[in-house]
């Protein structure tokens, strides 16, 4: 699980569909928290 920067909740993956809730793309989102922002479990 991966957590949500924005909403602070958990998730499978940090996905575009989910970031469209925030009004963000996924280079919005790392924009805003960084390149190295884990997306999925596994870029941690």
């Amino acid at each position: 699980m991966v957590q949500c920067n924005v909403c602070d909740e958990y998730y499978q993956a940090i996905t575009q569909p989910h970031l469209q809730t925030h009004d963000m793309t996924i280079q919005d989102y790392r924009e805003e928290y960084g390149e190295d922002v884990p997306l999925r479990p596994d870029d941690t």
